[in-house]
């Protein structure tokens, strides 16, 4: 006995100490750490299970206003027969105390409370979360006309078994939960819409909208010439997405004013831009023409139009089939004018009315440029340029010196506004002579700006009329 005490001994002095450092202090530190780290685990599922208790319920409560009878229906399996209100007007009375949706809520709240005070899945006793703070509006619908939603939000507590550090009370972590659900009842907007539109057209308020917007269109229809579109100069515009590409890449001005529209009317879409720029005697836009019973009042016929000499009647059958087919019709007075370039296939297809540009269909203009040739060059700051439209993807641009003739435009180019620009700082593009096209016998010099620039944040963005403008490249000048 006495020797295995001896050796006992002898073991100690040889670990110098490290026996007693290990069994009072490493042990001691590592147990708690690992207990630790079991109780925050544990605490972290006891969140992932409130979450998911609080996701489930919010997912039933918009399901049970979307549908009264759900509620009854998840739990009895079937719809009970005692269940025969589908509670129609519910969104408008139903938040009401003792309505549907307020009985709802109520429902949810306490089903909730009760998952989670009653969770029995924690591993240590005392750690079940349980519901703190206010419980009046955990569940709460909420209706913003166009959509409505069904909130769940809760407050608990996770307490830990026992005391840290020698603290007086055991650790409390106080959490919240919260889920967000859409409430979808399609039927109920439809029949809401539905609603609407009823009162509109039984009432006089109805009535004076539709009788507004049938003397308006009248209105238009009698400036502009029914049947025609003087926006557009023809050809494809932003919409027609298998020619754009190639019109934005084309002779001088027009080639890309023409994917535009004109400031004016456009019947296609059923806007306005500028109606001052199209009512003929003397009426500065927004001015508005004498009215009765607060409806505008429209002569169908006025004074000042001279429908005897109306170009519509100098335009034949055939040709009036035709242009109907076309996407974007030129005015009438454009068509004449200069019919024997709208006939001409070569630059309009005569199916739809798509400007056909040099450089397409295997021509060799390429870009507009006489052959396709152009040379790298730089539209130098200070030096002043010019164009017909003022589109925002422009990128076609002459000397102002250039004459109309030399820039090989689509007829009617001539009427739109004339952009001058002033370069703020230097843009490289490409330059050249322009190609013979649409009639005329070009010959001028154009740049066109195929680049991209830096714009405020040092991203690249195309070097078009908009953005040139936009970036502080050009100042711009417009002259309608």
């Amino acid at each position: 006995m006495k020797n295995l005490f001896k050796k006992f001994l002898d073991k100690i002095k040889k670990e110098k100490g490290l026996v007693i450092i290990e069994a009072t202090i490493v042990f001691p530190v590592m147990f708690f750490v690992l207990f630790f780290i079991i109780y925050i685990g544990n605490a972290y599922f006891q969140i992932a299970q409130v979450d998911d208790c609080v996701s489930r319920a919010a997912i039933k409560g918009a399901q049970c206003i979307a549908n009264p009878q759900q509620y009854e229906t998840v739990d009895e399996g079937m719809i009970p027969l005692k269940v025969n209100n589908a509670e129609p007007y519910r969104y408008i009375i139903g938040e009401l105390p003792g309505g549907s949706i307020n009985e709802i809520e109520r429902k949810i709240e306490n089903d909730l409370i009760k998952e989670i005070n009653e969770s029995t899945l924690s591993f240590f006793i005392k750690m079940n979360p349980k519901v703190t703070g206010s419980t009046d509006k955990i569940a709460e619908f909420n209706n913003y006309f166009l959509y409505s939603t069904f909130k769940v939000g809760v407050q608990y507590e996770v307490r830990f078994p026992i005391r840290f550090f020698g603290a007086a009370e055991p650790t409390i972590l106080r959490l919240q939960s919260h889920a967000e659900v859409a409430v979808s009842d399609t039927p109920e907007f439809v029949r809401n819409v539905d609603m609407v539109a009823d009162m509109l057209y039984d009432t006089d308020l109805g009535n004076n909208i539709a009788n507004t917007f049938t003397k308006v269109n009248n209105f238009i229809k009698t400036f502009a010439g029914e049947g025609s579109d003087d926006s557009r100069t023809g050809g494809t515009d932003v919409g027609d997405s298998d020619n754009n590409k190639n019109e934005e890449k084309n002779t001088d001005t027009a080639k890309d004013e023409s994917e535009k529209e004109q400031s004016g009317i456009d019947l296609a879409d059923g806007g306005i831009s500028d109606v001052s720029g199209i009512i003929p005697g003397g009426l500065a836009g927004g001015d508005i023409p004498d009215t009765q019973d607060n409806n505008p009042v429209v002569d169908e016929k006025p004074e000042n139009i001279d429908t005897k000499n109306d170009p519509k009647d100098k335009i034949s059958q055939e040709d009036r089939a035709k242009l109907d087919k076309w996407k974007y019709k030129p005015d009438d007075e454009v068509y004449l004018e200069h019919k024997a370039i709208f006939d001409d296939k070569s630059y309009y297809n005569q199916e739809t009315g798509a400007i056909i540009y040099p450089g397409t269909n295997g021509d060799p203009n390429t870009n507009g440029f006489k052959d396709g040739k152009s040379d790298p060059d730089v539209l130098k700051k200070g030096n002043v340029y010019t164009r017909y439209g003022d589109n925002d993807d422009a990128q076609y641009f002459s000397a102002e010196d250039v004459p109309y003739e030399q820039r090989a435009l689509p007829p009617g180019a001539d009427k739109k506004p004339l952009v001058i620009i002033t370069v703020l700082k230097d843009i490289p593009c490409s330059s050249g002579e322009i190609a013979q096209w649409f009639g005329q016998p070009g010959g001028g010099k154009q740049y066109y700006t195929d680049v991209e620039i830096k714009d405020s944040d040092g991203n690249l963005v195309e070097a078009n009329l908009k953005n040139l403008e936009k970036y502080s490249y050009i100042e711009v000048k417009i002259i309608k």
